[in-house]
């Protein structure tokens, strides 16, 4: 018999990687506009607290990133971990989660300089499978 500590962490360590998917459907109202002006923008609704408008914004900001820099260029990463933490904040973890795990992999590929924001994202990841697990347990 399993103890419920026990059934927590290995349900958290067989749950598989998701990859992240763009969650708005107003993505396209904003992927014409200048980079630095969806950045602004993002960062001052995020400041306001109004996570769910700064998502289709973020979102259209990393695929000009992607665009710009490529794929695995670290400014595309950070920009996933604020992907992250709006999702976070609305209480998505699952797509908090997927954004995170997505920014991990990059800074994983650009070396040394992003051992920080690795952990950090790690740390913020175990919480949301944690927390996802306990919600669906309880």
């Amino acid at each position: 018999m399993h103890s419920f500590i026990e059934t927590v962490r290995s349900a958290i360590e067989t749950t598989p990687a998701v990859e992240y998917q763009f969650t708005s459907g107003e993505l396209l109202d904003h992927v014409s506009r200048p980079l630095p002006d969806l950045l602004d923008e993002s960062f001052s609704l995020y400041a306001r607290h109004e996570f769910s408008a700064a998502l289709p914004i973020l979102e259209a900001a990393m695929c000009a990133q992607i665009s710009e820099r490529g794929e695995m260029h670290p400014d595309v990463a950070k920009t996933l971990k604020r992907i992250a933490c709006c999702h976070h904040e609305t209480g998505n973890y699952q797509s908090g989660m997927c954004a995170r795990q997505h920014a991990i992999v990059i800074w994983k590929s650009c070396g040394d300089d992003y051992k920080f924001e690795i952990q950090n994202a790690e740390c913020r990841v175990e919480f949301a499978k944690k927390y996802n697990l306990l919600g669906e347990l309880v």
